[in-house]
């Protein structure tokens, strides 16, 4: 019953009383006198009950004294359920001390009570005080619509409720039932119903309560180090074939309470089996008692029974014991329950309410329910014959003699692969198989992590050629403990593509979670030995996978540590490889799998270079840079370290040492991505062409705040041979890295500064590597043509065209000598501008490259356009007249000025704006670089220095004028 109001009271009145005549009572010791009795309720809670008789007219007043603020209810029964009053047909007096109401209410059923229309009550109070709620009332012997009260042997039930105010949906939490003799103030043994026979001597649990103790075990999920035990109380009702039950548990959780028909398959000794069993579970959280037939071990397969037998259901948790007590019948989903071999099934779980996930601990036992012991389970008599069917079912071999994971639980440690997180110093998490091999052909599987990561656990179908189980061909569940997800994969490839979602529904009871103070990531799920389509489990020898993530939800990134192992799955043994375990590939995968070349180095271990990302000094960043090659995949891990809080690239150039048309790894910290582009098609970002695929078989990135500030590493693992990519040649490559400004994707620093890019010649098969930042690396053609226009336009427009405007602006030399250097040096400046213009137009052109494209080539044209109207706009220029200079000959000079002014300051603006251009940031561009750089700083101080003797003189030369002119005016006063 959901809505149980609470065991009331009633009362049934002595013949004598229904009368108005005066009574004659017989001896009264609690006529106008108070008595009182102990009431000690199903879970030992003890009540206080008195009362006392008035015989004057003919009523009762009674007082009731409670532990705690919770609504309590008294009433007067009718009739017996057994040794029991009955709630049926009783009268109740039920009183709230959250809003101070005492009530009577009807019950006719087991059902919700109905309130008497009519007040039949007087004197009523209800309080709370010093931990304790009492409720006082005054009735009548006889009270309209019910019998009367009996005093010599009245029937009376009790209840408490689990708040301070009742309503029609609460339910009691504690009850009790006995006859008193209310004119004495004696208990009285309430005699047999007459038409219910004795219990028979066999069933001594029919008149009494009897008990077992229930030892749980914990399940693959729960984390509890030791067994815990509860107690199964019950009495059977013969007549009606019904069992009020009560299990207690140490601990606020759900409990499952249930019989079963069957034991589990080809395990000794006879276990009950869960699967077609009727259970009880108890969710003392929101205090539901609900009945469920269990058709499979999935969550989704716990039914709730159509047409529950359950009555006078309750379920608490007080003192640190939830308790749940039910009235229900013996029917299973076939038959009934066999009261002298009950095959029972108990189940605790990890939260205080059932939502359909395992349990945390369970349970298994056979009991006489007639008798009260724990026995043995006996073998069970054989079903009944049916014919054959038409079409047998498929057959499954049975567990084999001696399956010790089939009864217990098994585990074992997978080991983990070398990772890129040991150069780092940081261990990979320890992960732990843990499984038991079920009915039905299934297993129920965890898995735990001392990471808090993702965790995936896979089952592997075949071994590459050093007898390690491959990632390619397994079906895997990844668990992210963000989010909670735990998910089912057929593992295609060795790339996050390949990671593909399997349909439909095969995992039950799955579920993940980190406990924060263990540090340990858990995953559980069951599933059926065969999923079908060749993923089918081998008992005997199945490779077992591990991976573990870069954060705790999965989100389409590589693992960044890996491991496996081949287990027998029936002994919990680890079976090492042999010549017995044959090492399958990919039929498809050609030239994989080779053996380790002699003298490679770099196999079995790490090697590294070290270096810093521009001129040594204490602020330049520096870098470490790791790789290992893995001859079994064709593939090799690479690991970047920088000391700094950036991000990272590493790139394939097409061409070596410089950046367009590279292939490039890059690792981005603002949001945990590690991205492919598989061209960076010229210097702007925004023509990068990012792959639309992921081709790394694993990928990490983590920063962390060292002694000497945050340290960013970057790793990844890839194939040396990827369709459509660029290849990596494990013998011998041309690399780049570049090492950002800050976390965000943005440009780099150019080459030869802090934190500038580093070009690689690298062996990976041996330790040998040829970090450089250009000095020993050529130039391509293009370079050097760039790098003789670079040294022209600063000579040109850096040195000569500004020293022409200076001896201009000060007169340097002789009358008329000054006009005569200024006309060389700048003729020979336009001269050295327009060769280093034609040598870069002709370089675009051979490289096929479209000109004027950029920023620094359109000011460029401008600054020539500029440049080359300056010597002909001189041919043409008024000369001034005797003593004054004509109106054209100030606009020409303010032309010829301003033109070359602003030509300048262009020049000296564009020079900057190419040093970060590509081929100009390029790693062996770098000695280039900083010759330029020098020239062009230096020929700024010349520039600027020039400029402020300017201001100086025409600020000295307008003092003195102005002194000449004070010193007149004095004379002429």
């Amino acid at each position: 019953m959901n809505q149980l109001i609470a065991f009331l009271v009633a009362c049934m009145v002595h013949p004598a009383f229904a009368s108005t005549d005066k009574i004659e009572l017989p001896s009264c010791a609690c006529c106008n006198k108070q008595c009182s009795l102990e009431v000690k309720l199903v879970n030992l809670s003890v009540w206080k009950l008195e009362w006392e008789l008035n015989i004057t007219n003919k009523s009762v007043s009674m007082e009731l004294h409670a532990s705690g603020k919770y609504w309590v209810a008294s009433g007067f029964a009718t009739k017996m359920d057994g040794p029991i009053p009955s709630m049926e047909g009783a009268r109740a007096v039920i009183c709230s001390p959250g809003n101070g109401s005492v009530q009577e209410f009807d019950f006719t059923t087991y059902g919700p009570g109905a309130l008497v229309g009519e007040n039949d009550l007087w004197n009523t109070s209800v309080t709370f005080q010093g931990e304790t709620t009492g409720c006082s009332f005054s009735r009548s012997f006889t009270e309209h619509g019910t019998s009367p009260l009996s005093p010599s042997s009245q029937k009376m039930i009790f209840a408490q409720g689990g708040t301070p105010q009742f309503d029609d949906k609460t339910q009691h939490t504690k009850d009790a039932g006995l006859v008193v003799d209310l004119m004495s103030g004696e208990i009285v043994p309430p005699p047999p119903p007459h038409t219910t026979p004795p219990p028979a001597p066999s069933c001594a649990c029919c008149s009494t309560m009897c008990s077992v103790p229930v030892s749980f075990q914990p399940s693959m999920a729960s984390s509890t180090p030791t067994d815990t035990e509860g107690t199964f109380t019950w009495t059977l009702d013969e007549k009606k074939q019904t069992i009020l039950s009560q299990m207690t548990f140490p601990g606020n959780k759900w409990i499952g309470v249930g019989y079963t028909d069957s034991y589990i398959q080809s395990v000794k000794p006879n276990i009950p089996n869960m699967i077609g069993g009727r259970a009880v579970i108890c969710s003392p959280q929101l205090g539901n008692v609900t009945q469920y037939d269990l058709k499979e071990y999935s969550g989704s397969q716990v039914v709730p029974v159509a047409h529950s037998s359950l009555e006078q259901t309750s379920v608490t948790f007080s003192k640190d014991v939830t308790n749940c007590t039910f009235v229900q019948d013996l029917a299973l989903q076939h038959g009934t329950v066999n009261e002298s071999n009950a095959l029972m099934i108990f189940a605790v779980g990890k939260s205080a309410e059932y939502k359909g996930v395992e349990h945390a601990m369970s349970a298994a036992q056979c009991v006489d329910l007639l008798t009260g012991k724990s026995i043995d389970c006996v073998a069970l008599p054989p079903p009944p014959t049916t014919p054959p069917p038409t079409t047998p079912p498929p057959t499954t071999p049975p567990f084999p003699k001696g399956c010790r994971c089939c009864i217990n639980h098994c585990t074992v440690s997978v080991p983990a692969y070398p990772s890129v997180r040991q150069l780092r110093g940081v261990e990979d998490g320890q992960f732990n198989f843990t499984w038991q091999l079920l009915a039905n052909n299934s297993i129920a599987v965890t898995g735990s992590l001392a990471a808090d990561d993702w965790v995936g656990i896979g089952f592997a179908t075949q071994l590459n050629a050093d007898g390690r189980p491959m990632m390619v061909g397994a079906r895997a569940v990844i668990c992210s403990p963000k989010g909670g997800n735990v998910s089912e994969y057929d593992l295609t490839e060795q790339s996050a593509s390949g990671v593909v979602p399997v349909k439909g529904d095969n995992l039950w009871n799955q579920g993940v979670s980190y406990n924060d103070t263990a540090a340990v990531t858990t995953c559980t799920f069951g599933r059926k030995l065969s999923e079908g389509q060749g993923q089918e489990i081998d008992i005997l020898q199945q490779y077992i996978i591990f991976a573990q993530g870069l954060s705790p939800a999965y989100s389409g990134m590589g693992h960044s540590s890996a491991g496996g192992a081949i287990v027998n799955l029936t002994t919990g043994e680890i079976i090492k490889p042999s010549a017995t375990t044959p090492a399958t590939t990919p039929a498809t995968t050609p030239g994989r799998n080779k053996p380790t070349p002699t003298g490679c180095v770099c196999c079995d271990t790490f090697c590294s270079v070290k270096g810093t990302l521009g001129p040594k000094g204490p602020q330049t960043p520096t870098y470490t840079l790791s790789w290992r090659v893995d001859t079994t995949l064709e593939a090799t891990e690479v690991a970047i370290e920088v000391n700094t809080e950036a991000w990272i690239g590493f790139g394939i150039p097409e061409t070596a040492n410089t950046m367009p048309g590279s292939y490039a790894v890059v690792c981005l910290p603002v949001n945990n991505t590690v991205v492919e582009y598989t061209n960076l098609a010229n210097y702007n970002m925004q023509s990068f062409v990012q792959s639309q695929r992921n081709n790394l078989l694993s990928s990490m990135l983590v920063q962390a705040h060292m002694e000497d500030g945050v340290h960013t590493t970057c790793a990844f693992k890839r194939n040396w041979t990827v369709p459509g990519e660029r290849d990596f040649n494990a013998t011998g490559s041309n690399f780049l890295l570049a090492v950002g400004s800050s976390n965000v994707f943005a440009k780099h620093p150019r080459a030869g500064s802090f934190g500038g890019p580093v070009a690689f010649n690298l062996n990976f098969e041996t330790s040998g590597a040829a970090p450089s930042t250009g000095g020993n690396v050529p130039l391509t053609p293009f370079q050097s043509h760039v790098w003789t226009h670079a040294l022209l336009m600063t000579i040109a427009w850096g040195f000569m065209v500004p020293a022409g405007i200076l001896i201009a602006r000060f007169r340097v030399g002789a009358q008329g000598l000054w006009f005569k250097m200024h006309r060389a040096v700048q003729c020979l400046g336009i001269t050295l501008a327009v060769a280093g213009f034609a040598v870069i137009v002709a370089a675009v052109s051979n490289e096929s490259l479209a000109h004027f494209a950029v920023s620094h080539a359109k000011i460029g044209l401008a600054i020539m356009v500029f440049g080359v109207l300056q010597p002909l706009n001189a041919f043409i220029r008024p000369h001034p007249a005797e003593g004054h200079k004509p109106f054209w000959r100030m606009l020409w000079e303010t032309v010829h000025k301003g033109l070359g002014y602003v030509a300048v300051l262009l020049a000296l603006f564009n020079i900057y704006l190419a040093f970060d251009l590509g081929q100009v940031a390029s790693p062996n561009f770098s000695s280039q670089l900083m010759t330029v750089e020098v020239l062009f700083y230096l020929s700024l101080a010349i520039f600027l220095g020039g400029g402020v003797l300017l201001v100086v003189r025409v600020w000295y030369a307008e003092a003195a004028k102005a002194r000449e002119v004070k010193a007149v005016s004095y004379e002429g006063f």
